[in-house]
């Protein structure tokens, strides 16, 4: 599991110039492999809700974040570039 969050954060991280469409794929199969994987080791878990370790990050991760690749690189719109261009203006 550790290894596809890996290449997830990889893919979602890369820059424009290196995308293509090989990785749009391989986006795909690595969350769909993540979501296996989840889903198997924290099938009932005991100090969570259901809904607390399936919620949003996970829903984003599965389903949002390979849809969005294919459109536009995922590194422009992180949240954590634009604070960082931000906290430069201050």
């Amino acid at each position: 599991m550790v290894r596809c969050l890996v290449e997830l954060q990889r893919l979602a991280y890369q820059t424009q110039d290196v995308r293509n469409s090989k990785d749009a794929l391989r986006f795909h199969l690595s969350s769909l492999v993540f979501a296996t994987l989840y889903t198997e080791i924290f099938k009932q878990p005991k100090k969570r809700s259901p809904r607390a370790m399936f919620g949003a990050p996970y829903h984003s991760i599965v389903c949002h974040m390979p849809k969005l690749y294919r459109i536009v690189s995922l590194r422009s719109i992180v949240t954590e570039t634009s604070e960082r261009i931000f906290h430069e203006l201050k």
